[in-house]
Formats: structure tokens, sequence, C-alpha cells
């Protein structure tokens, strides 16, 4: 089968393929770590217990996780794309041999359209709005998509249009034709299969004046109802690979209507039914009868008879977000009258919709008849409905500091937990195409965190401000899974890749054969996010028998989750979500963090201080300085068993050991100029001092711009200013130091020239009144000094920035986790 053409981009939409860094190959030790944590809560001590003792046989020295480790990087190394694509697309989607519908393609339930609720008008505006953005996937003149500011990987435009999988056995393949050549849609009304062309004989594209031509395919069609062929797209891979053979050797009539359906750009189909409620309509878009479709096109639009319209995707080569891309393209374009609807001359050159023709034998026809009734069984053996939660949405959920998305799924924790009362294996899609080739990682919700929110949420005799401080941690250990797993260091698809490079005639290592693996990679819960504003739905099928599928949005003003399963009281989860979502608000607008200082504040100059106000105001200022950075060290954020890790075994470094209070009275007198305080450069590296007795009268221009004095210093009474003095001693040396933890040591905010970072000891010069920052500042202030000497720490001690990472924190640019608590500060 032909591929996507690979060369040199003549537009921005590829411009950055080359550039893009491939996917990691995380450490052995930081997954396996990971991976133990996920499990931890999923079972009982002698299980977990068990599944230790597995993993230390496997990252053992010579053991068979180092032995697949050095093969996946040998893999790695072997390939410019990633070590992963080829074994994901294979796996996950063409070798997996159960129906595409149902189990793999997902679906769009678009809002109505207020001005075109005639379905032929609909379905030419839809028509219209693909094409324009098909033009711009074409021409490579569509902008690639950017997150935190990077680009992300584009490879997945080229399965957009003109495009379907194709059944092959054991695997399937994909049929890319040349838009070039082929710009046709196919159209299906009544089981019966027309082709549009798109282009004028002037090579101008078709506008909106083509709803003369979708009208006559409904004229055409009429009321009575073909033989439906595309019901052998909801076969097993298998039986359609076998049936379309048989088809195609049958007769040329059927090999070219096969190879026009194949060829087109997409597909449109024009249904007979009236979908009113949000069930109704999922379902319609979900699956419809299975009769009038062909599941297999990378992109069906689908039009109901009283003009409501969705979308349906075949998941194999794309995930969802180029699809939604598109489809918001298309709704806001067309809602905001960006999209040029064109002249409303209809060509009298233009083809008329031309119908494709089947010889089908008693043969196929029964093979048709089969792929009905076991389609049909199917789709009765499952239950959907949406729970549309109308009470708040992202908005509040902001004013609340916490992300939209963790708060999603927290409720699909708590509601599960409600109906259940156990907490199970939870799949949430992270995607990872700031990779070349990237697709998606797992993120696994459930956490120690998680189940003790859950627990407590379910507990009369706890308070508001417990739960929601477990409900913030809760909250905070998915958005920092989420962020490894977005940056290609989750657990699922490297074990995978291990697990995939045991040899046939190799033992399986125990960590595979331990039922906590297969039990934490049973997704009982298989959920994801794709939100818009003009989506009324979203959704796909569960993924285990005993579980459900929650496809979910966050509006601004709105919840909805998309629930699917085989009849698992769909009716009472969807109930509890709604409890779960008022009780939420109340825990969580109980523990809203307090207003954050201002980080930039006017350095005025303030009238003189009375010896009084200023102990009192230093002393306020360090209470607040020790206890905020207590608190951060002695979060569970705090990497310190991560850093353990990196260091198993004697001599460790002395940071391991240190206090909270000593880092805090370490990390205080920081030099560089963090953003709470004046931007104002350093005086060659000293500050600025002086011993006249006037100048001690305005504090605020004596003191360093960038410094706030130590908790040891101001406490004692000896208000100072700070001279620098950069040393060359090591992170180890300088901690190690008993003196440091008085008058304070920390790194210096620029590299040297070899890259290296160093220590600067701060030692007293002329006595002067500081600037004494307040307590909210000066607790920010601490916070923020973590963050900084921990940065040194990860470049002193050679550390990988992963393995800080991994110690549950969030990257230096994952927004959401700024407001988790005041140790989220120290990456703003």
């Amino acid at each position: 089968m032909s591929s996507p053409s690979s060369s040199s981009p003549v537009g921005p939409l590829y411009k950055h393929q080359a550039s893009l860094p491939k996917l990691p190959v995380p450490s052995l030790d930081e997954t396996l770590a990971r991976y133990v944590r996920s499990v931890r809560p999923l079972l009982s001590d002698a299980d977990f217990d068990k599944t230790v003792a597995a993993v230390e046989d496997f990252k053992r020295p010579g053991g068979p996780g180092e032995t697949l480790q050095q093969r996946l990087i040998a893999r790695d190394q072997a390939t410019d794309k990633s070590w992963l694509i080829d074994w994901w697309n294979d796996y996950a989607y063409m070798a997996y041999r159960d129906p595409v519908v149902i189990n793999v393609n997902y679906f769009f339930a678009f809002k109505d359209d207020k001005l075109r609720k005639n379905p032929a008008a609909r379905a030419a505006s839809l028509i219209t709005g693909a094409l324009a953005f098909r033009k711009l996937v074409v021409s490579e003149q569509l902008e690639p998509e950017t997150a935190r500011g990077g680009p992300l990987c584009s490879h997945q435009y080229r399965y957009l249009f003109n495009s379907t999988r194709i059944p092959e056995i054991p695997s399937d393949v994909t049929r890319n034709a040349d838009p070039a050549k082929h710009n046709h849609v196919v159209v299906l009304r009544n089981n019966q299969f027309y082709t549009i062309e798109t282009l004028h004989p002037n090579g101008t594209q078709l506008s909106n004046a083509g709803a003369p031509g979708i009208q006559k395919v409904y004229d055409a069609a009429g009321t009575t109802k073909d033989v439906p062929v595309g019901l052998l797209t909801t076969e097993n891979r298998d039986v359609w690979t076998n049936v379309r053979k048989e088809l195609l050797a049958v007769s040329p009539k059927n090999r070219a209507s096969l190879d026009a359906i194949e060829t087109a750009a997409f597909a449109v189909c024009l249904d007979d039914t009236r979908p009113v409620t949000h069930n109704e309509t999922s379902r319609a878009c979900w699956h419809g009868d299975g009769r009038n479709r062909f599941f297999d096109k990378s992109l069906q639009f689908i039009v109901f008879e009283n003009g409501k319209a969705g979308f349906n995707g075949e998941h194999s080569m794309m995930d969802a977000t180029p699809t939604h891309r598109c489809c918001e393209f298309i709704l806001e374009g067309l809602a905001k009258g960006s999209i040029d609807l064109g002249s409303a001359e209809v060509s009298s050159a233009l083809p008329a919709p031309k119908k494709l023709a089947f010889d089908l034998t008693p043969s196929l026809v029964e093979s048709i008849d089969k792929a009905g009734k076991q389609f049909d069984a199917v789709v009765a053996k499952h239950d959907l409905r949406v729970v549309v939660f109308e009470g708040y949405g992202k908005n509040l959920i902001k004013k609340l500091q916490i992300s939209p998305d963790a708060y999603a799924q927290m409720a699909i924790q708590l509601a599960y937990y409600k109906l259940y009362g156990v907490c199970k294996p939870t799949y949430e899609s992270a995607q990872t195409r700031k990779y070349g080739y990237g697709r998606t990682e797992t993120c696994r919700t459930v956490s120690t965190e998680t189940v003790a929110w859950v627990k407590a949420m379910e507990d009369p005799t706890l308070s508001l401000k417990t739960k929601g401080e477990l409900g913030r941690q809760a909250v905070a250990s998915q958005t920092s899974y989420m962020a490894a797993a977005v940056d290609g260091r989750g657990v699922d698809r490297h074990l995978l890749g291990l697990r995939l490079l045991i040899k046939p005639d190799e033992p399986k290592p125990a960590l595979f054969a331990d039922p906590a693996y297969s039990m934490s990679c049973h997704w009982n819960l298989s959920t994801s996010q794709i939100t818009s504003e003009y989506y009324d739905g979203y959704g796909w099928g569960e993924v285990v028998p005993d579980g459900y599928g929650i496809a979910y949005q966050v509006k601004e003003n709105a919840l909805h989750f998309n629930l699917v399963s085989l009849f698992l009281k769909n009716d009472h989860l969807q109930t509890y979500f709604h409890e779960a979502l008022h009780e939420m608000r109340a825990v969580f607008e109980a523990t809203i963090p307090a207003p954050k200082p201002k980080l930039e504040p006017s350095l005025v100059p303030q009238p003189a201080a009375s010896a009084s106000s200023t102990a009192a105001a230093a002393s306020a200022s360090a209470s607040a300085c020790t206890s905020a950075m207590s608190t951060a060290v002695s979060s569970p954020a705090f990497p310190r068993q991560a850093l353990a890790r990196q260091y198993p075994s004697p001599p460790q470094p002395a940071f391991l050991s240190i206090s909270p209070s000593s880092l805090a009275t370490l990390a205080e007198a920081e030099p560089a100029c963090p953003p709470w305080r004046s931007s104002a450069p350093h005086d060659s590296g000293h500050s600025r001092s002086t011993s006249s007795a006037s100048s001690a009268s305005t504090a605020t221009s004596a003191s360093t711009p960038c410094s706030v004095p130590s908790t040891a210093s101001i406490s004692s009474g000896h208000p100072q200013s700070f001279s620098t003095k950069r040393h060359g001693m090591s992170v180890a040396t300088a901690w190690a130091d008993p003196s440091l933890t008085s008058n304070a040591a920390a790194a210096c905010g620029p590299s040297s020239a070899g890259g290296r970072r160093e220590f600067i000891r701060h030692t007293p010069t002329t006595p002067t009144t500081p600037s004494i920052p307040t307590p909210s500042v000066a607790a920010n202030a601490a916070a923020w000094n973590v963050g900084h000497v921990l940065k040194v720490l990860a470049d002193s001690q050679r550390l990988d920035k992963a393995v800080l990472n991994d110690a549950d924190k969030a990257q230096p640019d994952t927004a959401d986790l700024r407001a988790v608590d005041s140790f989220s500060l120290l990456f703003m």
C-alpha cells in the first residue's frame, strides 16, 4: 500500500519535523520506581512485597532488565524515527483483529448550526469547511501545532485526507491516495455510495454552492435502501480481509467502486434518522445502524435528517488531536464566517454525483447479512450515557486554582468509588507529540493520594478543609504523572518496549509474570479529554469487558462525561458524577490557597523604621521564611527519595540528610534576582553597601536588590547587607560545612563558562538596615530559592533532570501545577 510522502517540506506544516527530538528511552530505575508507586494503591501488602521482589530481580546487575534495556537502546540508536512508533501502530491498532467500530473508532457530536437546519445545506457547509482545511494540509500551509511554545509533530496529518485502513492478515495497512489526483468525496445515503467531484473544470474548488449537488444525492437515493456493503467494515478484521478479496474478485465494477471509496478525500454520511437527546446523538455518531457508513475511512462526517451533525474517526494512524483541529476549524470558521462559502452560482459543467455500483453474489450478500446481525448484537450489549453537568466548568475550576484536567480526573475517581467502593486502574491519554513520531503515553491516574482522597470524601467525620487538602495532594500527584508522561517518561510504553524485546526462547521475567503487571494494565477506566465549545459529545467504547470508556470535556461553564460500558450501571454512575462534582466544589472552595504575592513589587523607598518595628518585621519575615521552607522541603513533592535512589549506597551526598530547616536557611540567601525582587543588576558581583548614617535611614536603597536576609542574621538582631564571593566547592562539601547553616550558601545565578554551577558564600559586610520582605513575600522568596537550589543540585551532582521530575513534581513549563501548593512556586 502507498504511504504518505515525506519529501522536503514546502510549507510550515512539516518544517520542524527534522529538528524534533526523538522519543527518549527512560532510565530503567526511573521507570521501575514510578511503576512501583503506581501499583502500590492497587495491591495488598503481601502482593506489593511480591511485586517489589520481582522489580528488584528485574533490575539487578546482569538481570533481565539490564539486558532488555540495552536492546531497547540499540533499537533506538538504529532508527532516525522513534523506537516505539512502528511497534505501537501495529501492536495497538493494525494487528488488532476485533472490529474497529465500537472498539477503535471514536466520535464527535457537533452543536447545532442554527443557520443551517436543512441537512443538504449543513452537509454542503461541512464539506466546504473540510475542503478548506484539506487545502491547507495538502499545500502544507497549515501552521504546526505548538505546546508550551514548542512545535508538535505533524506526521499524523499525512493520514488525515485521502486515507483508508485496508484489512489484511496478520496486520492491516493504510492506503494513502495522491490528493493531487483524487479530489472527490464519497457520499452515502440509504446505504448507497456516490462520488462528488470537488473541483470545477477550471480548477476552482467546490463551494457551498455544492448544496444542490448534495440535494441531488438525496433525490437520487430516494427511499430505497441498497444492500449495505459498508457493513463489512464492522466485521472482524480477518473476516473482512477474506470477504474483501472475494468482493474484488467478482468484477472490475467492484474494484472500481472500492477504489473510488478508498481514494476519496473523506466520506459524508447522510442519515435518515433524527436524533434529539445527547444520548441519541452520541450513539448515532459513534455507530449509527452500521449500514450507512464505511468505518475504514479516516474521516466520516455525518449529517442527520434534522440538520444535526457529527464526525466518526478511524483511529489507527491518527489520534484525535489532528481530527479535532480539523473539526474545530470547520465549526468555528462557519460560526464566525471566516470560511469562504464561495459563489452562489453552480457551474453547469460540474459533473453530477455518480453512483457506485456493486455486483454482489449470494455469498457476499450472506456475508453482509451475517455482519449486520453481529453488529446489531454488539451494539445492543452497550449502554451509553452522557453526563451533562452545567453547575460550573473551567472558569470556576481555575478560580479554585486546580488544573481543569486533573479536576475532571478526580471526578471520575470519586464517582467510580461512590459506585463500587474501590479504586481501579485508570488510563488517561497523554500526548507525546513534542517528539518526532510521538503519539501517546499512559498517565496512571490512581495513586496513594487519590485513594486517600476518595476515601476521605466518603468519611462524614472529616472536615471540608481536610478533604480539600487531601484532594489537592491527589491533584498534584495526577498532574505530575501527566507531566512525566507528556515528557515520554511514563511506565507503560517503556515496559511494552522491553517486553517486546524478549526473545521467543527466553523465559518471561518475573516482573511480567507477576499478576500485578497485567492487573495494573487492565484499564477498568479508559479516559481522555478533548474539549470544544462546538461539541455536544465525544466518546468511544470500553477497552475491557468490566470497564468503562469515559471521554470528557471541560467547557467554560460545563463538564461533559460520555460513559460507555456493557451495561455496568451507567445510570447509577451518571448520578454519582453529579453528586461528586457538587461535593468537590465545596471541599476545594474551602481550601483555596491564599492569594499569591505580587512577584515584582515596586521598590518604593520607605520611611525609616523604628528599632522595635524593624525587629518585629524581621521576626515575622524569618518565621514566614522558615515555615514556608520547612513545608516545601517536607512536602511529598521534595525529591528526597528520588535523589536517594540516584545514590543508593554510601557515601551519599550530604544534602540527602539535611534537615528542612537547614535547607531553608541555605536557600534563603540566593543572590540571583528571583522574580519577586527588583531586576536591578548586581554591582560587579557585589552588593551595594554604605556606612553613612543617612544611608541607614533609607532601608530599601541600601540593601542588596537581589538578596533576602538569612533567617539566622535577621533573627539574631544583626541586620546586614551581603557581598558575594564565588567558591569552587562542591555541593556535598558546601552542605557538609556547618557554618553554612548560619551564614548560608546558595547557588550563583549564571553558569560559568564551563557550564558548571558554583556556590556563593555570603559574608557579612558593613552593617546596614536591610530591606526586610513582608512575611508573604518572604515565603514566596523561600519557596523560589528551594527550587533554584534543587536545580543547582541537578547540575552539580550530575543528576538527570528527569530524576528530579521523577519525584512527582512539575516540569518548569507545567503551568497547571502553579497553584497546587507553595512548592509549585519553585517553577513559575
